[in-house]
C-alpha cells in the first residue's frame, strides 16, 4: 500500500481564480477545501489531487460526475487541468453519514438516508459507471436533509480489472492503493474485489449492503480485527448473528443477506431492486385462527356461557309452568260455568178452570213470546268466540189475569136478570 502524498497547496492560497479556505476532507487521492469563486460570488468545494500518477483516474471521476444529473449525486461545476489537477464541486453543508450516525437514529431515518444514497448510486450504474468505494464517508447529508453520493475517484468503466496490494496488516477502514490507484476500502469490498476480479454494479451493491447493515446494527456484517480474518469470513459468507437490541424487520435483513451473497449472480439484478425490497411496507400479520369448537379466550368466558345457558333453561321452565297454569285455570272456569248453569225448566202448566155445567168456556190466557220458543229455535254459538255480554231481554207485557169462578157466576147472574 502506498501512502498518499501531502497536498501541495495550503488554505488561503489561490488555485486558478479560486481562493482556498479550510480543509473539509481528505482521502487517498486528494484533499477537499472550501473555496470562493469570485466570478460567480459563490462558495464551492475544491478537490485537489495528491499524486500525479492518479491524474487519469481523477479526470475520469470529473467526467463521470459531469455526465450525471441526479439530486442524490454531487454535481461537478468545473475541472482544472493545470498543476495540480482539481475538481470544483457543489459545497454541501452538513457532514458525512458517518458523522450523522454518531448519534442514535431510528430505523425510519436510517432507511430514508440510505434509500436516497442508493438512488444516486443506481443513477451512476445507469450511466455505465461503477463507484467501487461506497461507504458512509462517501455519503453526504446536507442541512436540508438531502443525501448526495460523492468521491467518485475510484470510478471505473465496466470490465476494468485491478490487482489489489494488501497484507494482513492492511487497515480495514482505509482505502487501498496500488501504484497510485485506489482499489477500495477492505471492510466494504466485495469478494471479487478482494480476488482482483472485475468489479461491476453488483460489487457496489455488496458495499452498499455492508454500509446499510452497519448503520442498522451498529457493527459490520463480517467479523474480524485483521484483514486476513475479515476476508476469510467474507469468502465464507459468514455474517454475524443479528443483535437482539436492534429491531430490524425480517424482510430487511433477508434482503441485505441476499445482497451480501458471495456469488454475484445470487445478488439482486440491480440496486433499484434491492431498494424496492428494503423500503417495501411489511406485510400485515395474519389474524389468529379461531378454534370453532372451543372459544379463543378461556376462563372467564366459559362460566359466562354456562350461566347464560342455565338462565335460558330456567326461563323456559318458568314460562312453561306459567302457561300451563293459565290453561288449567281457564279450563276449570269453563267447567264451573257449565255445571253451575241451571238446566232449562219445563213450562209450568196453567191450572185449568172447571166450568159449571151450561157455562161458556173461558179462553185460555195468552202465553208470553218467550214461552212459545222451542230449544230448536236457538242459533248455535260459534266456537271459541270472545264472550260478549248479551243485552237484557225485552220485558214482555204481563198477561191478563185468568177469570175466577166468582167472576163467572156474577156474569151469569146478570144475564138472568136481563132476560127476566
Amino acid at each position: 500500500m502506498v501512502e498518499p502524498r501531502k497536498c501541495t497547496v495550503e488554505p488561503g492560497g489561490m488555485l486558478g481564480r479560486f481562493k482556498l479556505g479550510a480543509v473539509i476532507g481528505s482521502g487517498a487521492m486528494g484533499t477537499v477545501f472550501t473555496a470562493t469563486d469570485p466570478d460567480l460570488g459563490r462558495t464551492v468545494a475544491v478537490k485537489v489531487l495528491h499524486d500525479e500518477h492518479a491524474r487519469p483516474r481523477l479526470l475520469r471521476e470529473a467526467k463521470a460526475m459531469a455526465r450525471l444529473s441526479h439530486p442524490n449525486v454531487v454535481p461537478v461545476h468545473e475541472i482544472g487541468t493545470g498543476e495540480p489537477v482539481f475538481i470544483v464541486m457543489e459545497l454541501v453543508g452538513g457532514g458525512t453519514v458517518r458523522q450523522w450516525l454518531a448519534e442514535p437514529r431510528s430505523l425510519a431515518e436510517i432507511t430514508a438516508v440510505f434509500e436516497q444514497a442508493g438512488r444516486g448510486l443506481a443513477a451512476a450504474h445507469a450511466a455505465g459507471l461503477v463507484h467501487r468505494d461506497f461507504k458512509p464517508e462517501n455519503i453526504l447529508r446536507g442541512d436540508d436533509g438531502r443525501v448526495r453520493v460523492v468521491d467518485f475517484g475510484l470510478v471505473a468503466n465496466r470490465g476494468e480489472r485491478e490487482e489489489p496490494a494488501v497484507s494482513d496488516g492492511s487497515p480495514l477502514d482505509l482505502a487501498l492503493t496500488h501504484t497510485g490507484l485506489v482499489l477500495g476500502t477492505p471492510a466494504y469490498m466485495a469478494p471479487e474485489q478482494h480476488r482482483g476480479e472485475v468489479a461491476d454494479a453488483r460489487s457496489d451493491q455488496f458495499g452498499f449492503a455492508v454500509a446499510f447493515y452497519e448503520a442498522l446494527y451498529g457493527e459490520r456484517p463480517f467479523a474480524g480485527t485483521t484483514y486476513r480474518e475479515m476476508v476469510r469470513n467474507v469468502y465464507a459468507g459468514k455474517v454475524r448473528p443479528p443483535r437482539e437490541d436492534r429491531a430490524v424487520p425480517p424482510q430487511v435483513r433477508a434482503a441485505l443477506l441476499r445482497a451480501l451473497s458471495v456469488n454475484p449472480a445470487e445478488r439482486y439484478s440491480s440496486l433499484d431492486a434491492l431498494l424496492d425490497e428494503v423500503t417495501r411496507p411489511p406485510a400485515p400479520a395474519p389474524a389468529p385462527a379461531v378454534d370453532p369448537v372451543r372459544p379463543p379466550a378461556r376462563g372467564s368466558t366459559r362460566w359466562i356461557a354456562a350461566a347464560i345457558a342455565v338462565l335460558a333453561i330456567a326461563g323456559a321452565a318458568v314460562f312453561a309452568a306459567t302457561r300451563g297454569g293459565d290453561d288449567t285455570s281457564h279450563a276449570s272456569e269453563s267447567r264451573a260455568s257449565t255445571t253451575s248453569r241451571p238446566p232449562p225448566s219445563a213450562p209450568v202448566p196453567t191450572p185449568t178452570e172447571v166450568a159449571r155445567p151450561g157455562a161458556p168456556l173461558a179462553k185460555p190466557p195468552a202465553q208470553p213470546a218467550q214461552a212459545l220458543a222451542t230449544p230448536t229455535d236457538k242459533k248455535p254459538v260459534a266456537a271459541r268466540k270472545p264472550r260478549i255480554a248479551a243485552p237484557p231481554p225485552a220485558t214482555a207485557p204481563a198477561p191478563a189475569p185468568a177469570p175466577t169462578v166468582d167472576d163467572a157466576a156474577e156474569r151469569r147472574r146478570k144475564q138472568l136478570e136481563l132476560t127476566e
